[in-house]
């Protein structure tokens, strides 16, 4: 099995190659004993389908919904005249909210970041986690929603907010936010354990 998985992955073709990052991660799962080094390492690489392969998946399966309830979500947080995806500004300018600009990528390096970390620090408890990796995906949603705002109401920096040097640093600042957020919870679920 695992030969095909790296016959796959050397192929010339990126979602194939994708696709085998989360069977050999249920592989390696399966095939090691809880609380060994193993059976976090899998856990890990189980984590990182998510933006290899999943998140992908998801983006275009799920990503007009998802785009639409964040421009929903940015509608009603700041009062901003929306209709389906689109935002419009009092300049009257509108703004296609598009797959690439929402924060769907970002929750899936969220549940990487609380994987790696809690597998890093042999930190257990499924639902401790999945707050863990809300609190984290809330921060990145938060972010950008802080960029799509700004783009909204200042409608002359647009390019660099979107695909300028803004972009760069909100991006960073979603980073930061969701590791900061990972790590304090992270901080918070070790303590009870004990």
């Amino acid at each position: 099995m695992l030969a095909g998985c790296l016959l796959a992955a050397v192929l010339p073709i990126a979602i194939a190659a994708a696709a085998m990052v989360p069977v050999v991660g249920a592989y390696l799962f399966r095939r090691s004993a809880p609380g060994t080094l193993d059976r976090r390492f899998a856990v890990i690489v189980l984590a990182l389908s998510g933006p290899v392969f999943f998140g992908p998946v998801v983006r275009v399966l799920l990503g007009p919904e998802w785009v639409k309830a964040e421009t929903l979500l940015l509608a009603a947080l700041f009062d901003l005249p929306t209709q389906g995806n689109v935002i419009m500004t009092e300049g009257g300018r509108t703004y296609v909210v598009a797959g690439n600009c929402s924060s769907l990528h970002n929750i899936s390096m969220a549940i990487l970041v609380v994987a790696s970390l809690s597998q890093l620090l042999d930190i257990r408890g499924a639902w401790k986690l999945a707050a863990c990796t809300a609190l984290a995906s809330l921060a990145v949603i938060a972010v950008n929603s802080v960029r799509l705002l700004m783009i909204a109401k200042m409608p002359d920096h647009f390019d660099y907010l979107h695909v300028g040097g803004g972009r760069t640093w909100f991006s960073w600042a979603a980073m930061l936010a969701m590791t900061g957020v990972t790590i304090l919870s992270l901080r918070y679920v070790a303590r009870g354990k004990t």
